[in-house]
């Protein structure tokens, strides 16, 4: 347990440190109005890839009737 709690803490303050320099660069190297387009760029990436993760995941168990009728 106390695993995952350090690796949700650790990735949370990565994207924290991460997210704060990606910004710092955009705004560096192609101006403020260029900011305005990062959460577009962000939404379009989970629009593309959020689904795979749903789509390979774990399956679910049996529902209760099925584990009823089975008795």
């Amino acid at each position: 347990m106390w695993v995952v709690i350090g690796i949700v803490k650790g990735i949370g303050f990565s994207g924290i440190l991460i997210g704060s320099a990606a910004i710092t660069i955009i705004v560096g190297r192609f101006g403020l109005e260029s900011l305005m387009y990062f959460p577009l760029i962000l939404l379009g990436l989970l629009a593309v890839f959020g689904p795979m993760p749903v789509r390979t995941g774990t399956p679910k168990a049996q529902p209760l009737t099925q584990k009823l009728s089975a008795l």
